[in-house]
């Protein structure tokens, strides 16, 4: 399954019902960019783009609205979630407060076998290709890799919220392609530095070390928020 289906919450098989179905032609639409960042989606315009009543939109908009792709506001409605400058860093805070603590919990709570996991998952996302052709596998792997690091935590609040940043993430990264923006690549070996740091017991040094690790993955680091 590539990313992008991924990204559409496709069932292999089996019924689906009309919202699925709904959302699953808007979440693309998003993702192709027939639907802007910023851009309305009335569910009268919704319906008739996707050729079904105005319930299965609702619900299908609910469903995009809490996956953080769609946002409601009062009096306007809902819309694409825009790919400005302060909406991507609102997501870079809160990527950067979950994923800290997640580390710092970590390095203080970790099993042995969970430190042995990472390392392999660490070393062979740092063996992957990231470049045209191979970077949208990259990607994958490397968001499963910091889901894998919430999880170990136990809260699954930490997991359920990466999830939505990977989404909305994900989005900007294919935005970014569009324009053919280019992104530094990460420092040769960091995700092994990390699980490192984190073997080490020492709190601060795990969480310097991911917040080193996001302020290259992200598309503006801290000295931008």
């Amino acid at each position: 399954m590539t990313r992008r289906t991924a990204m559409l919450g496709r069932a292999d098989a089996g019924f689906k019902t009309a919202a699925q179905h709904a959302y699953e032609i808007i979440c693309q639409k998003i993702i192709d960019g027939s639907l802007k960042p910023g851009d309305r989606l009335t569910r009268r315009g919704m319906a008739k783009t996707t050729g079904m009543s105005v319930i299965p939109v609702i619900e299908a908009l609910h469903r995009l609205e809490s996956e953080g792709l769609v946002v409601s506001e009062p009096h306007f409605g809902s819309r694409v979630i825009g790919m400005d400058t302060k909406t991507i860093l609102d997501r870079n805070a809160c990527r950067m407060a979950v994923e800290c603590q997640v580390v710092r919990i970590l390095a203080q709570h970790h099993h042995k076998d969970q430190v042995e996991r990472l390392r392999l998952l660490a070393r062979q996302l740092d063996e992957m290709p990231n470049k045209d052709g191979t970077r949208e596998t990259f990607c994958e792997h490397h968001d499963a890799f910091h889901i894998q690091l919430a999880t170990y935590t136990g809260y699954t609040t930490f997991v359920e919220t990466l999830i939505r940043l990977n989404l909305f993430d994900s989005l900007l990264r294919i935005s970014m392609e569009r324009e053919q923006k280019k992104k530094i690549p990460l420092p040769a070996g960091h995700h092994q530095r990390l699980i490192e740091a984190i073997a080490t017991g020492h709190v601060d040094v795990a969480e310097n070390t991911m917040r080193e690790h996001l302020n290259h993955w992200m598309v503006f680091g801290e000295e931008k928020m």
